[in-house]
């Protein structure tokens, strides 16, 4: 969906740099919680890893529910 999105908002001649900015975007978001979970899993107890998770989706949900102009439920 996010590879549409960027194909179609992308302007004429932009379209390469704009998948490359999306690749790059998204493999620093995987690097940066890859690390923030290897640090909980050393230091702390998998149930502060779980509630970690619990918590990224739900921030997930509210910025896409937003980001829509309607609530959390369809």
């Amino acid at each position: 969906m996010s590879f549409g999105l960027v194909g179609e908002l992308a302007p004429d001649g932009t379209v390469t740099e704009a998948f490359a900015w999306l690749v790059t975007l998204i493999g620093a978001g995987v690097a940066a919680g890859s690390a923030v979970t290897g640090l909980l899993l050393a230091d702390g107890t998998l149930s502060a890893a779980a509630a970690l998770g619990a918590c990224g989706v739900t921030g997930g949900a509210l910025v896409l529910a937003l980001s829509r102009g309607g609530s959390p439920c369809p």
